[in-house]
């Protein structure tokens, strides 16, 4: 796995960038390539998907949201900007080939003053069930990364009832001995 992030890249040095973060991946060995989707208005999907194909490579995105496009937020301004970014990235993911789009797609990633409200949690929730649906008609998995913690995150209870057993959702914990290992 080899992750490149677009932020700050200017659109002439963006398919440069590609090129080389593919040449280079696969040069070393690594079948697929991780795309932060944290720039989409410099990124050429088809130009992309062309490179990552040249290199024989496989593809799956990610995404953060900022506090000001929160899907866990009350405000439904902001709430609709968070929202309209996901469904970008989840459109620009299945343009470039990607069967997976992860991150914390859930609200902001950052430190949280408190716990998300009832309406915060209903918002994030509506949203990850609408691009869940868009998801599947593109044949793209999301991924939901549990950045739950104290030191990050906004507590933000996902699936409190969830049935571990019905394949609708995979929760992977990598306990500190097995880190070093995919380190």
């Amino acid at each position: 796995l080899a992750v490149q992030t677009l932020d700050g890249q200017r659109d002439s040095r963006v398919a440069g960038v590609l090129d080389v973060a593919a040449r280079r991946s696969a040069e070393a060995g690594f079948d697929l390539l991780e795309l932060s989707l944290h720039d989409l208005d410099h990124l050429d999907i088809a130009h992309a998907r062309a490179t990552f194909e040249h290199a024989g490579l496989q593809v799956a995105c990610s995404r953060g949201l900022a506090f000001d496009a929160d899907v866990s937020n009350e405000d439904r301004a902001i709430v609709s900007r968070g929202a309209e970014l996901l469904r970008a990235s989840l459109e620009a993911a299945a343009g470039l080939g990607a069967h997976v789009l992860t991150g914390a797609l859930y609200s902001a990633l950052g430190k949280y003053g408190q716990q998300v409200t009832a309406r915060g949690r209903a918002n994030a929730v509506s949203v990850l069930r609408d691009l869940a649906k868009e998801a599947r008609r593109l044949d793209v998995s999301l991924g939901l990364e549990v950045c739950n913690i104290a030191f990050t995150g906004p507590g933000l209870p996902l699936a409190a009832k969830a049935d571990v057993s019905d394949d609708k959702l995979d929760v992977v914990l990598f306990e500190a001995d097995q880190r070093k290992a995919i380190r």
